[in-house]
């Protein structure tokens, strides 16, 4: 009888074993690298003319801050920026997570605890996922086509997806091996808009734009007080950053006020580890006309409002 529990234990590792090993897909990840401290920077550019690129419209910054645990029993990764990108969602973007047997992208709804589909790693080319990356009405993913590009000065394989619903065509977004999400593009009738990474930092390797090496320095600095730094750049339009420091973990909650102290909007409001933080702050999603506005941080006992002025 004991022979045959052995047995049994034996076996049941050695399918453990064969399982886990093919479970992650490693050439997989490399399209969607996951790691705290990665730093990514989109231009914004505006399309006229047949599609041409006519200028840039602006600047935005997306990192990743810590890994969390939600109430479904999974950890995400945090980020920081996805939801100021016009036409890339909403808020649920925060949170995600590579599911190590499908090798799918899922984001973690706060409001309703549940999590969405944003990519699929390991499909072929020419298969259909649902998708919710850009979150339009009946969402589609298509895995178009892969090939090369050249991105900082190196020759990489990338993935090109379609994700929209049946009415608006021409919404592209890629995927590039050891970089990751590098843009997305959306052109009709002639015009629309294209997001572009500018540059970014991964693992501590900083590619294209050399000025991203202070943004990834400062991700592993823990900071010895709470603090709530002044917005830059201010005046702004219509986006700025909002630096703040948290010596210890504490709830946390960013906050936009009008000068009648009407509250505009709730930046953030969750739980978050010490470290350093940068929020940016966009208008674009709130009718705001030009004149002064206050930011104000709560993290536990410690709470600090700065004004900053909106100039159009």
């Amino acid at each position: 009888m004991k022979m045959k529990k052995i047995v049994f234990a034996f076996v049941l590792v050695i399918l453990i074993q064969s399982v886990d090993s093919h479970a992650w897909d490693t050439t997989a990840a490399k399209y969607y690298p996951l790691s705290v401290g990665n730093v990514y920077v989109f231009n914004k550019y505006d399309l006229w003319f047949s599609c041409n690129t006519h200028e840039i419209l602006a600047t935005y910054y997306v990192h990743i801050s810590n890994t969390t645990l939600k109430p479904n029993g999974k950890t995400y990764y945090q980020f920081s920026g996805w939801w100021n990108l016009v036409g890339f969602g909403s808020p649920s973007w925060t949170y995600q997570r590579i599911d190590s047997n499908s090798m799918n992208v899922y984001a973690y709804d706060s409001v309703n605890n549940s999590e969405f589909l944003h990519d699929s790693l390991s499909g072929t080319v020419n298969t259909n996922f649902d998708c919710e990356r850009l979150n339009f009405i009946q969402p589609h993913g298509w895995y178009e086509r892969i090939d090369q590009m050249t991105i900082f000065n190196s020759v990489r394989n990338r993935r090109q997806f379609q994700c929209s619903g049946p009415i608006i065509a021409g919404t592209y977004y890629y995927l590039v091996e050891g970089i990751g999400f590098t843009g997305f593009s959306i052109c009709e009738l002639g015009s629309g808009e294209e997001y572009k990474l500018k540059g970014c930092v991964l693992d501590g390797i900083v590619y294209g734009d050399t000025a991203l090496t202070s943004i990834h320095q400062n991700e592993n600095l823990i900071p010895d007080k709470f603090s709530l730094s002044q917005n830059f750049p201010n005046p702004f339009n219509p986006v700025t950053d909002i630096p703040y420091s948290l010596s210890e973990d504490r709830f946390v909650t960013l906050k936009v006020y009008d000068v009648s102290g009407n509250e505009i909007a709730t930046l953030v409001n969750e739980k978050q580890t010490s470290g350093t933080y940068s929020y940016q702050f966009s208008t674009v999603n709130y009718q705001l006309a030009s004149g002064i506005y206050f930011y104000k941080l709560e993290a536990g006992d410690f709470s600090e409002t700065k004004r900053m002025i909106l100039l159009k």
